[in-house]
């Protein structure tokens, strides 16, 4: 059997659209750690479906690649969830994580129970 490749949503939200274009009608939108599973590409876009069973374009500064669906992951437990930069507060803000999401947990820092 050959397993699909599987892309993970690297942003907090990202839009799936209905072709690969900016300002293509919006279809759905996942979440931060979602699984996509990678059907087509085309240029910078990805053709996927989603864990939820949506299809659509994602662009792909949104999604990374992911090497099995078998990662260890927590689930933010707040309304938004602040992704920063490094691990420390004074960091500034580069994402935010939504209810819900599963993150995946990277490697512990010596700094306050932080993960990258």
């Amino acid at each position: 059997m050959v397993a699909p490749r599987l892309l993970s949503v690297a942003r907090g939200v990202a839009d799936l659209r209905r072709e690969p274009k900016e300002d293509a009608e919006l279809v759905h939108q996942v979440h931060i750690g979602e699984m996509l599973t990678l059907l087509a590409s085309r240029d910078a876009w990805h053709f996927v479906q989603a864990e939820d069973h949506y299809f659509g374009w994602i662009h792909g500064s949104s999604a990374a690649a992911q090497a099995t669906s078998a990662t260890v992951a927590r689930c933010v437990a707040v309304a938004l969830a602040d992704v920063r930069a490094e691990p420390d507060r004074s960091s500034p803000v580069v994402d935010r994580a939504p209810a819900g999401a599963w993150l995946p947990l990277g490697r512990r820092t010596d700094r306050g129970g932080w993960s990258r």
